[in-house]
């Protein structure tokens, strides 16, 4: 069986679904530092860029709407 480096981050997909959040949850009980992926990490991504691009168009629209 491998050991996991404890110096180095571990990689977890999915990290919000069932099983895999008990992986994670046992992986930072054990002091190791996790990172994770998911498609919710992924729409917050895109809701957080929608966001800031609306944000810019308001900008853009009531600086037109002054000239």
């Amino acid at each position: 069986m491998k050991t996991i480096n404890k110096t180095k981050p571990v990689l977890v997909t999915g990290g919000t679904g069932y099983l895999a959040s008990w992986v994670v949850k046992q992986l930072l009980d054990e002091g190791l530092q996790v990172e994770q992926l998911s498609e919710t990490n992924q729409m917050l991504r895109n809701i957080n860029i929608y966001l800031i691009l609306h944000q810019k168009v308001q900008a853009h629209l009531k600086f037109l709407m002054q000239i």
